[in-house]
């Protein structure tokens, strides 16, 4: 299906050129580090459609759940297609969060950023294998605007450089 589709291939194409690039400047030799202390229960597929909203907030979908970093789930939560939270109002509100005050849980999240951006792009890519052919140009689209409007997310890997 997508060997003929010169969009699909230039996305797939650019993400593992961005992924790359984090290899060769050397974005996975810096320090992530984790207190296991630290780690809380999660769904690990924390998004806006997987909560229901009715008087109070009801999360579903705990088929991947286990212990998780907080971080992850943060700059998951943040970076997912549906909220389009632009970088700079993110990071302007970023301290304001009373529980942010742990400068190595903002260095994960920063950290996070770029990886989370990359993984939120194959998550709308692989949505394509599960749609009918006429809307796969519209997801193609999806994708190609998500990967637009985020860069600056992606972009956060140079703070580590």
């Amino acid at each position: 299906i997508y060997k003929n589709n010169i969009k699909f291939k230039k996305l797939i194409k650019t993400i593992n050129l961005m992924f790359l690039r984090l290899v060769q400047e050397g974005f996975f030799n810096k320090k992530y580090y984790v207190n296991k202390k630290n780690l809380i229960l999660s769904p690990c597929d924390f998004h806006i459609g997987n909560m229901i909203f009715n008087k109070k907030l009801y999360f579903i979908d705990f088929e991947y759940s286990g212990l998780d970093d907080p971080a992850k789930i943060f700059s998951i939560f943040f970076l997912q297609p549906e909220l389009n939270i632009a970088k700079k109002y993110f990071l302007e509100n970023f301290n304001k969060i009373n529980f942010i005050k742990n400068k190595l849980f903002r260095n994960n999240v920063e950290y996070l950023m770029p990886l989370n951006y990359l993984r939120w792009s194959l998550i709308l890519l692989n949505s394509l294998n599960k749609e009918k052919i006429k809307n796969k140009q519209k997801l193609i689209k999806k994708v190609e605007n998500f990967m637009f409007t985020r860069i600056e997310y992606y972009m956060m890997y140079k703070n580590f450089l």
